[in-house]
């Protein structure tokens, strides 16, 4: 008696499978939302279910799903049982895949070709298969043990139309189902089983990954990470404790977004995995999620690159992380606590950055190195607030070393006990007031200017952390 896939499995494990598969296999706005696109497709059949099973559970184990749908059902026993999986990629995982972009099935009498080119010069390739003898003997026929018609499966990664496939089932309706000449094709064809049409979904596919938009308020992953890729933008407050990854050479954007605001112990931060570019726009504020944490950590031998959308506000208030006690011993931007920081080159935006014990505010950390560090003519103001037991607001931190720190001409840097400014010179000689540091406004952990603290928590005063028990 043939067997049906999952009903082999325990019960409990059907139900995960089935939410699994439900996930990964919905409707064709799926791609949109969650960005999966098929990269690869393998065939598996045989007249033993012991072998068909095994080789299903070698290609799971490799990244492979499976289509719960046994392409030669109700043709009887003694037929074989066959499976078609595919491999889902990620669109937001930063490779660069070549995607699934259509399919085709051909009828024949004899071995099929391994590939062929339809009438718009599209290469279509032979679905690899595995299995049985049977199966693997007619090179993956889709009627493979019964008298039915020879039935092959191809696939193609051409497309004049960019394209690429987010789904494929089965079911028993002729209708917009895989045809060939015109016609849908039963892929029981002459076997005398049960009507069996093959469908897909795909979604626009432009070679060119576009951005995508975060909400971090809606936020949540089960490994506490979100990479962003290039184009991407992050906007909202951050509901969960998340490191946010900024994939190699990534130029991405944070627009009124607040991460990590409150979060103290959390151990998340803001990472450039790469070169990165982070471009401010609207009031954004990012917390070391911990005492060792940077708000934005730069890794050694990279560099991040910061800016803001010309014509439009970009403000950045950048925190070491700290502990329950308000003590911290990162910088603000660049490296953590004993670790090394790459290259900081900041270029547009309003930027301020609080550096922890023994840490610039920009750069580096307690004895260990530091990159360069470039300030540009296009900010609207840079200013780095640090702790007494730091030699640099901006550059390396306590017995630490590092790079040149370097600004534009064009720029007037201020120096006091307790923070480095940067204002463009004002063409008529009269520099950029700032405000009474000793005196200044409080601001909580969100960024809003508050008149009064009414009760115990961590805010910003003067440009320093202050802990109100």
């Amino acid at each position: 008696m043939k067997h049906d896939y999952f009903s082999v499995m325990p019960r409990a494990a059907r139900l995960l499978l089935a939410v699994v598969l439900a996930l990964v296999m919905p409707a064709q706005t799926w791609a949109k939302d969650v960005r999966m696109f098929m990269t690869d497709l393998m065939l598996v059949g045989g007249a033993d279910w012991s072998t068909v099973s095994a080789q299903i559970n070698y290609y799971q184990e490799r990244g492979y799903k499976v289509i719960d749908y046994d392409l030669n059902k109700g043709c009887g026993n003694g037929t074989d049982y066959i499976y078609l999986l595919y491999k889902p990629a990620d669109w937001n995982d930063g490779q660069d895949h070549s995607y699934i972009a259509g399919l085709a099935i051909k009828t024949s009498t004899d071995y099929p070709d391994s590939f062929y080119d339809d009438m718009t010069e599209q290469t279509y390739f032979l679905v690899p298969y595995a299995g049985g003898s049977r199966f693997t003997g007619t090179k993956g026929n889709l009627n493979s043990g019964t008298r039915g018609t020879l039935l092959h499966l191809y696939y193609t990664k051409d497309a004049i139309m960019r394209r690429a496939l987010t789904q494929i089932y089965f079911d028993s309706s002729a209708t917009d189902a895989l045809s060939s000449d015109g016609a849908a094709v039963d892929l029981n064809t002459g076997a005398g089983g049960a009507y069996i049409y093959l469908h897909y979904n795909w979604d626009r596919y432009t070679g060119i990954r576009p951005g995508v938009g975060y909400d971090l308020e809606t936020y949540s992953s089960p490994d506490h990470t979100l990479y962003l890729a290039n184009d991407d933008f992050a906007y909202g407050t951050l509901a969960t404790p998340t490191d946010i990854v900024i994939r190699e050479g990534a130029k991405v954007a944070f627009i009124d977004a607040c991460i990590n605001e409150g979060s103290v112990n959390s151990g998340r931060n803001v990472i450039c995995a790469g070169d990165a570019t982070i471009t401010i726009q609207g009031f954004c504020s990012i917390f070391g999620g911990g005492p060792n944490d940077p708000a934005i950590r730069v890794l050694p031998d990279h560099k991040l690159t910061l800016t803001a959308n010309p014509g439009f506000e970009g403000t950045l208030y950048a925190y070491s992380g700290i502990d329950e006690f308000g003590v911290g011993k990162a910088a603000g931007i660049g490296a953590g606590y004993m670790s090394n920081c790459g290259d900081i080159e900041i270029l547009g935006g309003d930027i301020q950055a609080l550096g922890g014990q023994g840490a610039a505010a920009i750069g580096g950390t307690e004895n260990r190195s530091c990159g360069s560090i470039y300030i540009g003519p296009g900010i609207t103001r840079v200013l780095a607030s640090f702790s007494e037991d730091s030699p640099n607001a901006i550059g390396a931190g306590r017995y630490g070393f590092g790079g040149e720190f370097t600004y534009a001409p064009t720029l007037n840097l201020d120096v006091s006990d307790t923070y480095w400014a940067l204002n463009p010179i004002d063409p008529d000689g009269i520099g950029t007031p700032l405000e009474d540091k000793a005196e200044g406004p409080v601001y909580d952990l969100q960024g809003r200017r508050i008149d009064k603290i009414a009760q115990p928590g961590i805010y910003i005063k003067g440009g320093k952390k202050i802990l109100v028990k």
